[in-house]
Formats: C-alpha cells, sequence, structure tokens
C-alpha cells in the first residue's frame, strides 16, 4: 500500500490546536461559535483518549488574543502552550520543535482561522514530507459561506513532499 494512502493511527499521527482564543473568536463569521468550542473539545478529548500527542499554541496571548479556551486547557491539564508573535505558526521556532518532539509524521492540524492558523504552516509543511489532515468541523472562516457538509473531505490526507 502507498505511503500515502494508510489510515492515520494514534501511533504514527500527532494533534495541533492553533489560535483557539477568545478575541480570535470574535472574527469567526460561518459557524455557531459553541459548536466550535464544543467540536473542538470533542476532537481534544478523542485524541487524548487514543493517547494521541497533542501541541497547543496561542498568538498574542497577552497584548491581544487571550488565552487559550479553558475547554480545551482542561483537557490538558499542565500542558505548555506554544506562544508566538506571529500567525503563520510554523514560522516560530518553537512550534516546529514542539511538532517534531511528537516524532510523528502525522499531523492532524485544527485552528480557528482556516485561512490563517491551517493553511499557512500547512503549506510551509509541505517542504519536509511531513503527512496532514485538518479537522474542519473544528475550524471556520473569517467570512460568511455556508459550508456543504462533505465527510469524507474531513478526513482526507493529503500527500505532502
Amino acid at each position: 500500500m502507498n505511503h500515502y494512502q494508510k489510515l492515520y493511527t494514534p501511533a504514527d499521527s500527532a494533534i495541533v490546536f492553533i489560535d483557539q482564543q477568545p478575541q480570535m473568536l470574535f472574527g469567526v463569521a460561518n459557524a455557531d461559535r459553541a459548536t466550535l468550542i464544543n467540536n473542538t473539545t470533542l476532537l481534544a478529548k478523542v485524541a487524548k483518549e487514543y493517547n494521541v500527542p497533542a501541541v497547543l499554541t496561542a498568538v498574542e496571548t497577552e497584548s491581544f488574543s487571550g488565552y487559550i479556551w479553558p475547554q480545551l486547557l482542561d483537557v490538558f491539564p499542565g500542558q505548555s502552550v506554544v506562544e508566538r508573535s506571529s500567525m503563520n505558526s510554523w514560522d516560530d521556532p518553537g512550534f516546529r520543535k514542539a511538532i517534531e518532539a511528537t516524532g510523528r509524521k502525522n499531523i492532524i492540524m485544527t485552528g480557528l482561522w482556516t485561512e490563517v492558523c491551517i493553511t499557512w504552516p500547512t503549506i510551509e509543511m509541505l517542504a519536509p514530507a511531513i503527512m496532514f489532515t485538518s479537522w474542519r468541523i473544528a475550524a471556520a472562516r473569517l467570512r460568511l459561506r455556508p459550508r456543504k457538509p462533505r465527510f469524507r473531505a474531513w478526513f482526507k490526507p493529503v500527500r505532502c513532499g
């Protein structure tokens, strides 16, 4: 079987939560905010239940965006949060180090804003041949456009490298 067609497993995957912060939530236009928080929290609980390593990262916590949602922090008590000053999380050496420290090549991306939180680091991850997918029901858009539910798109891995 082609390496890129294998199913993700807890043994070869890690999950990333990018910018699930209160101030950033105000920019969400296409999803119910409570549902978005609940979906993200559920995804975090599933990852924890299956021992999938998680990376939490936030941008400008003190000066603008606020701390990561308490619901998410409650799932990972005591886990450090990678603090960044750049919107593109891959630009931050601490974020890259946290991803590499998981030892996993399949990265499940979830970020508050699809256009920024997921897209920018995903493009950067293409170079080192890391596999990724995004969890679309735990992400939102900055503009209002109806989302057509497509189950297979939520879990479609993308070939990198």
